[in-house]
């Protein structure tokens, strides 16, 4: 079972169940699993939901997923996909002046539970639950601070760049902080700790024999290029 939630453009879930899934991951997925001969299925879901499956379940694959060293040891990383870094979002007519998450004292961050920015935010000592709006998708805390409800969100450019897009949000609308330039997310396809050597091996296996070929490039071309 493959688990992942909307992250464009390396998963695009749209809200017609008839549209397949499409995206990087997607494809980088779909394209190793064929080579590999192993059978699966695709559920989209919440990130919450998908994180807690990927603990649980047996031969559990997540898409998309964040290492980070508190996590290093609770699935297997089996392909990385991509590097990415986080910047510190807001609306462009709430916003103050600000160099750094310490200066941060009554403002509201809304965040996803279980995201790998919520990992991050727990380092600020200034920062406490009263800081923080949990919801269930990126979606959510970018219309909490679209709305005022919230003051920040956290984010990758390239990827918010595509949610504003698909929700047709304007993007002159939302402004960046400041980007953390000590923090680089290494993006991963990882799986359950229980996930069988065999079928983790198998799936090795065959995305290097794709990177050998030239696939898995034509592939991160097609998602990519300008």
């Amino acid at each position: 079972m493959v688990v992942t939630e909307h992250m464009p453009p390396f998963q695009i879930i749209d809200d017609n169940p008839k549209r397949p899934i499409e995206g990087y991951s997607v494809d980088i997925l779909r394209t190793t699993l064929k080579q590999a001969h192993i059978d699966y299925s695709i559920m989209p879901m919440t990130w919450e939901r998908a994180y807690s499956l990927g603990q649980k379940k047996p031969n559990t694959i997540i898409l998309s997923m964040v290492r980070k060293p508190e996590r290093e040891k609770m699935f297997h990383w089996l392909i990385k996909l991509s590097k990415t870094k986080s910047s510190l979002w807001g609306y462009q007519s709430d916003q103050q002046p600000l160099t750094s998450l310490n200066e941060i004292t009554d403002e509201i961050i809304a965040v996803s539970r279980n995201d790998h920015h919520q990992l991050m935010l727990k380092k600020y000592t200034n920062l406490t639950e009263k800081n923080f709006i949990y919801t269930r998708s990126k979606e959510q805390a970018i219309a909490l601070v679209t709305k005022h409800r919230a003051q920040y969100f956290l984010g990758n450019e390239l990827i918010l760049n595509w949610r504003l897009k698909l929700a047709q949000l304007e993007r002159t609308d939302i402004v960046k902080i400041f980007e953390f330039p000590q923090v680089e997310n290494e993006i991963y396809i990882a799986a359950s700790l229980e996930t069988s050597p065999r079928i983790r091996n198998k799936i090795k296996k065959a995305y290097a024999k794709l990177q050998v070929n030239g696939e898995i490039k034509t592939i991160a071309d097609k998602w990519f290029k300008p």
